[in-house]
């Protein structure tokens, strides 16, 4: 066949026009066909459906005839508004700013042959905004960049034309959004202070509409901030500091703020949520350590809350009426870690202008959160260990010791002990921050606590934004707790602020909710669905004279301790193997049937099988001699592959306790564990050392 000439080969058809829509959510980019006719309202019946109060049901019809875009509004409630005038139909420009309700348009059309592609004014969602600030965050910290953040919002509230004036005025590395009605969302990327603030004023001024009422947060990483969901929240709180008076609100740098601000002014959020059994067994210990003076090292994931833990040491203690003192040590740029600690006398180095108090001055007779102590460099580590050992600091440029009288208490995400292995942390300031030591477990592991956190927020939320949301719907909630919480109770907090605005009425419903909980949601329903019924009558009773072949207990004392010698984590995978063989023995080999009898979706047990190399004969039908010892479970049918896992589990370390004296760094040893792995399996299992 003949090649066919590059001048003859077919092109894509170029639509001869387009709209794009600024809603709530995002942007929509929206052909015009010749001919045709285009609806946009909130109705069933419309074209391009917008979720928003604002539209009538069928708002306003677009038309493209002979290269001129006409339109006419369809008597909606709100009028259709074009360049700041209520029209009631007429042909578009592409200068034109259209609007309808809260929803701004503009045309854009081929000219002369050439077709204007307008991709370049759409805006990402925000699903798409948040991956791109985690990104920047990861990028800001790796290569010590800095990164700004900005939320500016119309408070009149009115069209949102302005919205795409915003977009012509930023760089083109940076990044905008919709945040919700009314409010943007934009990421500059290696902005300093001075840029961000002059960007920021330039935003809000430079708008020719006279009835916009612009108010602008911003926050920059690492001052305020040390990963993209703390940047969110600091930006945000910012916003809410805005006024009449003062549009524009700069999130406080961490060093010069303590935990009280995050407290609403009603006090909604006084006291934490303490639900889960393990979090109330923590809370039973923070209730007891919080009457000494003793350092205290909190471990959790970023978000999980450390510092609402410290809080409550702090307000239980003796110290509860003297100052309270946070600091993010990953927020401190590197040069600056030691005087932001211990202060500086004036002219110790370049831009020290006057003598300035570090942190440890400020708090004495109080209580220090060094979160994320892990952050600090090595030099900050040593001149911290002096102070905890003499109670002394010396600012930078002086010899001069000042007493300081300051409980310690330090937070991180990260392995210490392993850092000291590798020589990033010091093992003597280790020793003697981790007096006692806290764990707070994520939020997915405590499910309880995901609907009382939710309703707190929506009800400071609410007040904060002057709105009129005062619950979540069943279906909501429903995916709230579906979801994994990576980010942990401050992605919930930023989850709801959100919602807050978007939704209509006085509910939170599923579409006010990110994609991606959404999403998540979804699959967690088709997992669910997809889990194996339990086993029928015909089939219990088939399997239990197998089932009394077995012995009812787990292994005796001997035999688990004897597993410890390959170290918990393989004592554990071996045990859940030899559960796996021995129900594929019980069930004949039949995979459906052994996923029933465990309590697990088939497919789950697939994947076991073939991690831990399970060959299995699916002929023999009886139980191997090297299992028979290895109980599955007994005839309780609630009783799971999980549960009884981690029923084997707790009595190892309930065992490895006994051994040694209730001493856990001694215990953590002999599982072959870290000290912080095994305080956390102590106080999710709620194993008491006495056992």
């Amino acid at each position: 066949m003949a090649e066919v000439p590059h001048a003859a080969k077919r092109t894509p058809t170029q639509p001869p026009a387009w709209l794009v829509v600024y809603y709530s959510q995002g942007t929509k980019r929206v052909p015009l066909k010749e001919g045709k006719t285009l609806v946009i309202g909130r109705g069933a019946d419309a074209d391009l459906i917008i979720q928003d109060a604002t539209l009538s049901r069928c708002h306003t019809s677009f038309t493209l005839k002979d290269g001129q875009i006409s339109y006419e509004d369809l008597q909606s409630r709100n009028g259709t508004w074009v360049n700041e005038g209520r029209q009631d139909h007429g042909q578009l420009e592409e200068t034109d700013e259209i609007t309808m309700g809260r929803a701004a348009a503009r045309a854009y059309l081929r000219q002369d042959g050439t077709s204007t592609d307008p991709k370049a004014a759409l805006l990402p969602s925000h699903e798409a905004f948040v991956d791109t600030l985690v990104r920047e965050a990861s990028r800001s910290r790796r290569f010590g960049r800095t990164l700004g953040l900005i939320l500016l919002r119309d408070d009149a509230p009115g069209p949102m034309g302005w919205v795409t004036r915003i977009q012509e005025q930023l760089r083109p590395v940076d990044s905008m959004s919709m945040y919700g009605p009314s409010t943007v969302e934009i990421a500059t990327p290696e902005t300093s202070r001075t840029e961000l603030m002059a960007l920021a004023e330039k935003l809000i001024a430079g708008q020719p509409n006279k009835k916009l009422r612009l108010r602008c947060g911003v926050a920059l990483m690492p001052e305020a901030a040390a990963s993209a969901e703390e940047l969110l929240e600091a930006c945000r709180m910012a916003l809410q500091r805005t006024s009449d008076d003062h549009p524009l609100r700069s999130a406080e740098s961490q060093s010069e703020s303590d935990l009280a601000r995050q407290k609403s002014p009603s006090g909604a959020e006084d006291g934490p949520v303490v639900c889960n059994p393990a979090m109330r067994e923590l809370y039973k210990t923070v209730s007891v350590i919080a009457k000494s003076t003793v350092s205290v090292l909190i471990f959790g994931e970023t978000g999980s809350g450390k510092e609402v833990v410290a809080r409550e040491i702090h307000e239980q203690s003796s110290r509860k009426n003297n100052p309270l003192r946070f600091i993010n040590c990953g927020a401190i740029p590197k040069e600056l870690v030691e005087s932001t600690l211990f202060g500086h006398e004036r002219g110790a180095f370049t831009g020290a202008g006057q003598k300035a108090k570090g942190l440890f001055e400020e708090a004495s007779t109080g209580t220090v959160l060094l979160d994320e102590i892990g952050e600090l460099p090595l030099s900050a580590q040593a001149a911290l260990l002096r102070v905890a050992e003499t109670k002394t600091v010396s600012r930078i440029g002086s010899t001069k010791e000042i007493p300081v009288d300051v409980r310690i208490l330090a937070a991180t995400h990260r392995d210490l002990e392993a850092m000291c292995d590798e020589g990033s942390f010091r093992r003597d300031l280790l020793y003697r921050l981790n007096t006692m030591t806290l764990w707070i477990p994520p939020l997915r592991d405590r499910p309880e606590d995901i609907k009382p956190l939710a309703e707190r927020f929506v009800a400071m939320a609410s007040e904060a934004n002057s709105g009129s949301i005062d619950r979540i719907g069943a279906e909501a909630m429903d995916t709230l707790q579906a979801h994994t919480w990576p980010g942990n109770v401050r992605e919930l907090r930023n989850v709801i602020e959100r919602a807050v605005i978007l939704a209509q009425g006085h509910a939170i419903s599923v579409a006010d909710l990110p994609e991606r909980l959404r999403r998540s949601a979804s699959q967690h329903s088709i997992s669910s669905s997809s889990t194996i019924p339990p086993l029928s009558r015909s089939e219990k009773r088939s399997l239990v004279s197998k089932v009394d072949a077995l012995a009812q207990a787990l292994p005796d004392d001997k035999q688990a301790s004897a597993d410890l010698d390959v170290g918990l984590k393989e004592a554990v995978q071996n045990f859940e193997a030899r559960s796996i063989s021995e129900a594929l023995s019980l069930c004949g080999g039949n995979q459906s049937a052994a996923a029933r009898y465990l309590g697990i979706p088939q497919r789950t047990l697939s994947d076991k099988v073939a991690r831990y190399a399970i060959n299995y004969d699916a002929e023999n039908t009886g139980v191997s001699e090297t299992t028979r010892d290895y109980p599955l479970q007994s005839n309780n049918e609630n009783e799971t592959l999980k549960t009884r896992v981690q029923q084997y589990e707790i009595q190892l370390i309930r065992n490895a306790l006994q051994e040694c004296g209730s001493n856990e760094a001694a215990a953590a040893k002999r599982l072959g564990v870290s000290l912080r792995s095994l305080v956390r399996k102590i106080q999710s299992y709620g194993i008491m050392k006495a056992d």
